[in-house]
């Protein structure tokens, strides 16, 4: 006879295998697979896909209200200062990689080929585009991958494993992108520190019960990437 615990596993379980592939498969049409109009499509789809998805399984399959992932307001205070610091933290360890690293470990015709296939040439493009990535992706990431995939992977295994296994799946669609944009090493140094924020965040979001921790240092790693980036190119 199942027990409650094991239908709740089975339904998490499900929610995964619907959500974990889609953006990996829409970041390889983009930028492997068919590069141009269809690619770019399907990322769109993938995108809508992801913002969807967590929607529906709140209201259809758990049966429960939104929420806007408030902090208790015991906690409000301390939360916000975790992000803070955090959102330094992790700001001043991407730039202090990029001045020991970055210009013996960036290809930069590479990352300037990749920023053309994407049409990011013009500097209002990139600005638009950063503004789109610090203040509607960064927070996107954290309700989706924190708010929702964590949440299902608590449902499956003990709290540790679920902040590594949904770092994981984070990790994945940025994996293709880096791969684009960085030669091996650097790529996969990326990747690895997707992984370790994707693992803080996490661990701020089962302290906090709330993805705002989370996002304020998410903002802090995206402006010191594309910081870096606008340095680069412009």
């Amino acid at each position: 006879m199942e027990t409650r615990a094991d239908d709740s596993r089975k339904h998490a379980l499900r929610a995964l295998w619907l959500l974990v592939p889609a953006p990996t498969l829409g970041a390889l049409c983009a930028f492997v697979w068919a590069p141009g109009a269809v690619g770019q499509a399907v990322y769109f789809v993938a995108k809508l896909w992801l913002l969807a998805l967590p929607l529906y399984w709140r209201l259809r399959v758990e049966g429960q209200p939104l929420s806007l992932s408030r902090l208790a307001p015991a906690r409000r205070l301390a939360g916000l200062v975790v992000g803070l610091v955090l959102a330094a933290s992790m700001g001043g360890a991407i730039l202090g990689a990029y001045a020991w690293l970055g210009e013996t470990w960036i290809d930069l015709e590479r990352l300037r080929e990749a920023v053309r296939a994407a049409g990011l040439t013009e500097r209002g493009r990139f600005l638009a585009f950063s503004a789109y990535l610090i203040l509607i992706n960064s927070l996107a990431e954290e309700y989706v991958w924190r708010w929702f995939c964590l949440r299902q992977c608590s449902a499956v295994m003990s709290g540790r494993w679920a902040i590594v296994v949904s770092s994981l799946f984070f990790s994945l669609h940025h994996a293709v992108v880096f791969a684009v944009q960085f030669e091996a090493r650097t790529a996969a140094l990326a990747v690895c520190g997707v992984f370790v924020a994707g693992c803080i965040w996490s661990a701020c979001y089962l302290r906090f019960r709330s993805i705002w921790p989370g996002y304020l240092s998410h903002v802090g790693a995206d402006v010191a990437g594309l910081w870096i980036a606008w340095e680069l190119l412009f």
